[in-house]
């Protein structure tokens, strides 16, 4: 049995009537930069938490840079574009391809549990159309029933 202050005492009854959830809300957010000029190792977005990038979407005229995804303290990809545009055929959740005269890196679906940091490592200075990180991150609910 277990005490309460208020009414002292839980029948069996009251105690299988008062219990506690945990929900799991996702929240999505998103990181943009149109027309963004990166000349040097950058550190693009980072953050805690438990969930999902969905996307990492990079559009430029260049392919002269590689891209480093740290997940939970690992490295997940540490690639160059001409890697993954060789490869694009064979790996899941990763597109390269051109389009247009402009380049398109997507990696998609990486799950964390405690972190993530993706930085962009450019070997000239290259002005982006578009750089999206997309992704949803648990935030944690509790609610009572009586």
């Amino acid at each position: 049995m277990t005490v309460d202050k208020k009414e002292n005492i839980y029948t069996p009854e009251k105690q299988e009537k008062d219990r506690l959830f945990v929900s799991d809300i996702y929240s999505s957010k998103q990181y943009l930069q149109e027309g963004k000029t990166i000349a040097a190792h950058t550190l693009l977005k980072q953050s805690k938490g438990v969930g999902i990038i969905k996307q990492i979407l990079l559009k430029s005229n260049s392919t002269a840079y590689s891209i480093q995804v740290i997940i939970d303290n690992d490295v997940v990809w540490e690639k160059d574009y001409a890697f993954f545009l060789l490869n694009t055929a064979d790996i899941v959740d990763v597109s390269a391809y051109a389009a247009g005269g402009k380049h398109f890196l997507s990696l998609q679906n990486l799950y964390f549990q405690k972190d993530f940091q993706i930085r962009i490592r450019p070997t000239a200075s290259i002005t982006w159309d578009i750089i999206l990180i997309r992704y949803d991150i648990r935030d944690e609910i509790l609610q009572k029933e009586y």
